[in-house]
């Protein structure tokens, strides 16, 4: 089976159950605060998420459902066509269809990738920005669209900054072997060197997606019904960018925080990946280890680790959310040793 056609299929099993699922009015949480964003075409709270602002408005032009629910449809999308993403990466990497399949399932399946794909939230849409970067750096896209995919993330959710080292790595140093069997390696991401036409233009497809955050003063100079915060002056729209409001809850590595947030993670990976999941994602780390590919496991580990240690550091609620592509990355290492126990081909 091709990736393409297992990234479809798979998507196309989980968008029912989402749709099935979808809440019929608002949830709890920041759910009421997007949504009266996107209806007005106003500002949430920090980052102000433009990108997400703009799309749910057009959402909410859809003669279906009430108006939570087409939003809630809105992240349904997002999340089933990350998962659909998914499972194109998993069998591009193992050539194991069943393995590809079983996991991409597990993730979609899994409580919080599920809450996210039936409520008005923003971590759908930055789950499928994170997977489509992965996706076009797979299999070797232009530099261009590498850099306008990573705008459009740092549009959406700051946390994308803490995945650049492991793309600029992966762009710089790694490929994939090809998941169609012996027509070789993907081709690296075009960016010649000393090519300044085209850094130049890679550098514009970076900042393009970046003047959306122009909507924040906009949206306060048209006077917009629902405004989160002061945006007519400069400091008030940094302010807003960077969530200075949300500062104070980073724990600078505080003993107690760590050791409370890692005792929920632990709890929390469990429920995600239940028991089996984390045996499978041990197994799979291994088999990279035994088959010499060290290099792929610090990739995976470089996409793990930052988001893993903000989430310990950071105080709120749902930290699990946070969580999403630390656990993301442990279902593909489960992929990965799955697909060790079933042929290639």
């Amino acid at each position: 089976m091709s990736c393409r056609r297992i990234g479809l299929l798979c998507a196309g099993l989980v968008l029912p159950v989402y749709l099935g699922t979808i809440l019929p009015a608002v949830g709890w949480g920041d759910s009421g605060d997007l949504a009266l964003a996107a209806v007005t075409m106003g500002v949430p709270h920090p980052s102000g998420y433009p990108l997400y602002t703009l799309l749910g408005k057009l959402f909410t032009y859809l003669p279906v459902g009430t108006i939570p629910w087409r939003l809630g449809l809105f992240s349904a999308l997002c999340a089933s066509g990350t998962v659909g993403l998914f499972a194109a990466l998993l069998l591009r990497y193992t050539g194991c269809a069943p393995g590809a399949f079983v996991t991409a399932l597990a993730f979609a399946l899994s409580l919080t990738f599920w809450e996210g794909a039936i409520t008005i939230e923003v971590y759908a849409l930055h789950l499928l920005l994170v997977l489509l970067l992965a996706t076009v750096v797979a299999w070797g896209a232009r530099g261009e669209i590498v850099a306008f995919l990573l705008g459009l993330g740092f549009a959406h959710h700051l946390t994308i900054l803490f995945l650049l080292p492991a793309f600029l790595g992966w762009i710089g140093v790694f490929r994939f072997v090809s998941c169609s069997g012996g027509e070789g390696t993907c081709r690296p991401v075009s960016l010649r060197r000393g090519h300044l036409r085209i850094c130049l233009r890679v550098v514009a497809a970076f900042f393009a997606p970046l003047a959306l955050y122009l909507w924040l003063p906009l949206a306060a100079g048209l006077d917009r019904p629902y405004l989160w915060g002061d945006l007519t002056t400069l400091g008030g729209v940094f302010d807003q960018i960077t969530g200075t409001m949300y500062h104070h809850r980073w724990s600078g590595f505080s003993l107690p925080v760590l050791g409370a947030n890692l005792e929920r993670y632990g709890h929390d990976l469990l429920r995600q990946l239940t028991p089996f999941g984390v045996l499978a994602a041990s197994w799979g780390g291994i088999m990279l280890l035994w088959r010499g590919e060290k290099g792929r496991l610090l990739l995976l580990a470089a996409f793990f680790l930052p988001p893993f240690l903000y989430a310990l550091n950071f105080t709120i609620d749902d930290i699990e959310a946070y969580h999403l592509v630390p656990n993301g990355v442990l279902f593909f290492c489960a992929g990965v040793g799955i697909a060790s126990v079933f042929p290639r081909g």
